[in-house]
């Protein structure tokens, strides 16, 4: 087994970790701007565009496991996950671009079919590189709380990534000349911009981080015998990486946060400016507070593993920051949060939401590492490596579901039947109210629901020590 130790660096956790801006961007993209832009701005139908994301949610999510497979197999001079990470750089960031630049000729309905094949192309690109470079932190390093510190680097520094892009857009890039509430989310032009200054942070983010973690190639897996390629084999293969408890806990629990997390990310805005009546330089700082809340829990979470251990800090993380998240939106629904429109409200909402995603962070950092434990596990029973098949597995699954939040949110906004293209000041009341009604409870029980099902998860320090250890002894000569 070769020697992981030299890559435990500051310097490769850096370059690691600035690969996530790619991923940040693209789903800051996605989740909280394309059904916006495309359903309220350009004119589709909001259940038109919904459909659209969750048709290319699926076409991604079914090539996940293939691209995990071929991650794990791939034969080439540059080990197995890097020629995926440099061939993915100029389509994911070329797709990205055309996304929010689409033609103006195109006009409401008219643009379903290139939103759909443009979200469809993206988001098979992305998974070239996402997958591989995931899978990367099971093999820099085998130490039970190394693997968070990684993970702690990685999903701050994606989530600065996606923030920067979202800060941006909405404080500059949309932001209303007068200040109105609103008003500048309908500014196209602002949206063309993002999708230039996406595409260059996508684009330089996955070559630092191939290029930053290319010198550590010979001290990575060897991927396993040539032998020709068999559909039933590969199948049969990964049935068995996968069948195994503490996945299938993470496998629930991802189901119920990636569903969630497509209904929070989707209705952001709707919220921010229907529901508090927030102008887009507001809700930019608003987003811009989870820089904060990144950096926190970046401190937070190898601490709370080293305490803890990941399995527990999971939990009370978990159970705090999701039976608190919907908390502002009960209360003002019950008259018992400021008033719309005044300062006590904005800051109110500034620490709240600094509080949250700091958890939330957490628990992502934790969900993700004790992923990486489950490879010793399977290697174990398996005799084979199996990182890409893991993370493509937990990639599939959150997309999938992610895109059924998407439709749930698109649901909820025709439900209560929310008019496109409207300003927020001329939306019947009892609309507002209903949106709240249904978002703060789908919010409270799919995400309580992923906390139970992480609750089934086994495998601790000892358990994962006690894993290296006898790989470590079975592959002595």
């Amino acid at each position: 087994m070769p020697d992981t130790r030299p890559t435990e660096t500051l310097g490769t956790k850096i370059t690691y970790g600035l690969g996530a801006i790619a991923y940040g961007v693209k789903d800051s993209g996605f989740a909280y701007f394309l059904l916006l832009f495309y359903s309220q701005v350009l004119g589709v139908p909001a259940t038109l565009a919904g459909l659209a994301i969750f048709i290319s949610l699926l076409f991604d999510a079914l090539s996940d496991p293939f691209v995990g497979y071929l991650s794990d197999n791939l034969h080439s001079r540059w080990g197995r996950r890097h020629p995926l990470m440099y061939a993915s750089a100029l389509p994911v960031a070329v797709c990205f671009y055309l996304l929010f630049n689409p033609p103006q000729q195109l006009q409401g309905a008219e643009l379903f079919p290139y939103m759909l094949g443009m979200a469809i192309m993206l988001r098979l690109a992305i998974t070239f590189y996402e997958v591989p470079s995931s899978a990367l932190v099971a093999e820099l390093t085998q130490d039970y709380h190394q693997r968070t510190n990684f993970l702690s680097f990685r999903v701050a520094v994606g989530w600065w990534g996606g923030l920067t892009l979202s800060v941006v857009t909405l404080t500059v890039l949309l932001s209303a000349a007068d200040g109105s509430p609103g008003s500048g989310y309908f500014d196209v032009a602002g949206y063309g911009k993002m999708g230039l200054l996406g595409a260059v942070l996508i684009f330089a983010s996955i070559m630092v981080c191939a290029l930053g973690t290319h010198r550590h190639i010979p001290l990575l897996q060897p991927p396993p015998q040539r032998q020709a390629f068999s559909l039933a084999r590969a199948r049969s293969e990964l049935v068995e990486t996968l069948a195994r408890r503490s996945f299938f806990a993470l496998f629930g629990a991802t189901i119920m946060f990636g569903t969630a997390s497509g209904v929070t990310a989707s209705m952001f805005h709707y919220m921010n400016n229907f529901f508090w009546e927030l102008s887009t330089n507001q809700a930019g700082l608003l987003s811009a507070s989870a820089f904060i809340s990144a950096l926190f829990a970046f401190v937070l979470t190898p601490w709370v593993s080293r305490r803890m251990g990941k399995r527990r800090a999971v939990l009370v993380f978990g159970t705090i920051a999701f039976t608190c998240l919907p908390l502002p939106i009960f209360l003002r629904i019950l008259g018992l949060f400021p008033e719309n429109g005044t300062e006590l409200l904005f800051h109110t909402l500034l620490l709240w939401n600094i509080f949250e995603v700091t958890l939330i962070i957490t628990t992502q950092v934790l969900g993700g590492s004790m992923l990486a434990d489950l490879v010793e596990e399977a290697e174990l029973d398996t005799g084979r490596r199996s990182e890409g098949v893991f993370f493509a597995a937990s990639t599939f699954t959150r997309k999938l579901v992610t895109g059924l939040g998407v439709m749930l949110a698109s649901g909820i906004l025709a439900l209560i039947e929310l008019p496109t293209q409207a300003q927020a000041a001329a939306v019947d009341p009892a609309i507002v109210t209903r949106l709240g009604l249904l978002f703060a409870p789908s919010l409270l029980v799919l995400n309580l629901a992923g906390v139970a099902a992480l609750a089934f998860y086994r495998i601790d320090q000892q358990t994962h020590e006690d894993n290296v250890s006898r790989i470590a002894a079975a592959n002595k000569p």
